[in-house]
């Protein structure tokens, strides 16, 4: 009697596992949960369609709403907090730089080469003004073709603001937004505001991770005789371009496989969220498939203009090589140009990439501090910590590639502001009269 009844609650332990009773585990094959998931996708896809599929207007007015969130007067006060906290932190690790080890008495070495001064500064502020030029016929390029208008201004306005939220803001979430938001309140029409942002965006992340590829495969020049905290930078970069090459595979993989990328997306949406990194797995998986849908469909639009898709193209390419450049044009002024080779741009480049690379998962503005460190470690063979070089190296590096596109950003904003505020009162006293 005994044995029988044992036989049924095993019978019944067994029936409860498959009809997934609440009273003991559920094990479900790899086939049903495929099954599950892809219908849980199908189904948020088909409610929230329009959201995913977004007219430039439904877009606009998004980031309208979250361009509000960010410059609140609270997101605003944090923002400046954490400007203020990352010009402590640089000045911080100077002082570190100057009481350890001192600085290099740049009047030794610019007396035996004053061309050495002049190329340091000039070489770098030129790379800041092709920089700034190339970025800004982008975007007038962009604007005439789309509108057949001529807004050079708005499109240095833009360019300039947009730089400049890109540095303030945590993992660079508020340049995306602030370009649409802006370039529809200066007169550009919603499917063009939409677009432009999100067609820069799109080339920038291809290029970067073709010439990261490119780049990183010309190893031997780049990780020689390196020491134990450079191999854990370059170590901790590869992390961080596989990371980036995920995203963009898993975007390109919901252009040629939809289905299989919906169900890629929403598993791992519920994987971040199981771990508390995102909030709510459902509006992260529309977000996601939102960008995609963008993504694919500028891809498309992109290549049917062959001489615009070649430009924004080589226009990235150029602008990713500048910004490289700044630690060899630093190197080169402090050793008298005896080492301006292409030998020796790949090593400052290559280096300089691990660097973005490493940094880049840094989610405060600015990379505070933390891209300091990664600098120093990984340009500690060129810019010796011991005659005080490395001081000076920072310092200009740090100037030409953040603190030159925040002051820049700073006055294009109070001019803006300063403006807007004269056009309200001459509104107001219009009305008056």
């Amino acid at each position: 009697m005994e044995e029988k009844e044992e036989q049924e609650e095993k019978e019944e332990k067994k029936s409860n596992l498959k009809k997934g009773n609440k009273e003991g585990p559920v094990f479900l094959s790899p086939k049903v949960i495929l099954q599950k998931t892809t219908e849980e996708a199908d189904k948020i896809v088909q409610e929230k369609k329009e959201e995913i599929e977004a007219t430039p207007e439904t877009r606009i007015q998004r980031a309208a709403k979250e361009f509000g969130k960010r410059s609140g007067k609270t997101k605003r006060i944090a923002y400046n907090v954490f400007l203020v906290i990352n010009v402590i932190g640089f000045i911080g690790i100077l002082l570190w730089l100057y009481l350890s080890n001192g600085a290099y008495d740049l009047r030794v070495l610019f007396d035996h080469n004053v061309s050495s001064a002049i190329f340091l500064f000039l070489g770098a502020y030129f790379i800041f003004v092709l920089i700034m030029a190339f970025e800004v016929f982008r975007y007038w390029l962009l604007i005439y073709t789309s509108t057949k208008k001529s807004r050079i201004r708005t499109s240095y306005k833009t360019v300039s603001l947009a730089l400049y939220y890109r540095l303030i803001t945590p993992l660079r979430a508020g340049e995306y937004t602030y370009q649409i938001y802006y370039l529809y309140n200066n007169k550009v029409n919603a499917s063009t505001a939409t677009t432009l942002p999100t067609s820069r965006h799109v080339f920038e992340k291809i290029t970067y991770l073709i010439v990261c590829i490119l780049m990183l495969s010309f190893g031997f020049l780049i990780f020689r005789d390196q020491t134990t905290i450079q191999s854990f930078v370059t170590a901790w970069a590869y992390i961080a371009l596989g990371f980036q090459l995920l995203i963009v595979i898993v975007i390109f993989i919901l252009g040629i496989h939809k289905r299989f990328g919906e169900f890629l997306v929403i598993t791992v949406m519920k994987f971040l969220k199981r771990f508390r990194i995102i909030k709510d797995y459902e509006e992260a998986f529309i977000r996601a498939l939102g960008f995609a849908h963008e993504f694919n469909s500028t891809i498309k639009k992109s290549i049917a203009n062959l001489p615009r898709f070649i430009y924004m193209f080589s226009s990235s390419v150029l602008i990713l090589f500048l910004r490289l450049s700044v630690p060899f044009i630093i190197y080169n002024a402090f050793n008298g140009f005896g080492v301006f080779t292409f030998d020796v741009w790949l090593m400052t480049a290559g280096m300089m990439l691990i660097c973005e690379l490493a940094f880049g998962l840094w989610i405060l503005p600015g990379h505070i501090v933390f891209a300091d460190l990664v600098f120093i470690s990984m340009f500690s063979g060129l810019f010796p910590l011991e005659n005080g070089m490395m001081f000076w190296a920072l310092l200009s590096w740090r100037f030409f590639s953040f603190y030159i596109f925040i002051i820049q950003g700073i006055a294009v904003g109070l001019w803006e502001r300063s403006k807007t505020r004269l056009r309200r009162k001459a509104q107001t006293t219009k009305s008056l009269l």
